[in-house]
């Protein structure tokens, strides 16, 4: 793996993880994301919304790439089961899961945490950003990604998103 051509995101949303590096409380469930619930719906948000900014600023549309959602839907749910923390650990590795796909020329990821916000999914956009290093990896020069949601408890919710420049040549299945 080609570590320069990897964009690694390290910047943390400390505004919203302040408070909020909690992991879940005994007894409460780490819910996934099965197809056609409400978090699913969430992770279709958010790479609307990434969309809509990039439209708004004259850069295309990222497509969806179920295989990095299924990637970044995991790492949603080991960040918020406390099995990795906040600070992109693993990312080559999940990186490189994905290549055994896919040829990928590029790549980065965002975290984010919100908890007790009425729009979860816009509250973590925008702070993305209000973030010059996750809204670098957001205006990036890529073209596919793959969104995940986890939620913890009733309001806390952790999202990943992997961005993906598919390498020349290249098609994604």
């Amino acid at each position: 793996m080609r570590k320069d051509r990897i964009l690694y995101g390290k910047l943390l949303l400390m505004a919203m993880l302040l408070g909020g590096l909690l992991n879940c409380q005994s007894g409460e469930e780490i819910n996934a994301v099965p197809s056609g619930t409400d978090l699913s719906q969430m992770e279709k948000d958010v790479l609307a919304k990434i969309n809509g900014h990039r439209r708004a600023i004259g850069l295309p549309e990222l497509r969806r790439y179920e295989p990095a959602s299924e990637v970044a839907r995991k790492h949603s749910e080991d960040l918020a089961a406390k099995r990795v923390s906040f600070g992109h650990v693993g990312f080559g590795e999940r990186i490189d899961k994905l290549r055994a796909e896919i040829a990928i020329s590029g790549a980065a990821e965002n975290e984010g945490y919100v908890e007790n916000f009425a729009d979860p999914v816009a509250a973590v956009v925008n702070a993305w950003l209000a973030s010059e290093g996750h809204r670098k990896n957001i205006e990036g020069n890529f073209d596919l990604a793959g969104t995940g949601v986890a939620k913890c408890g009733s309001e806390a919710f952790y999202f990943t998103v992997i961005f993906l420049r598919v390498a020349p040549g290249a098609t994604p299945h």
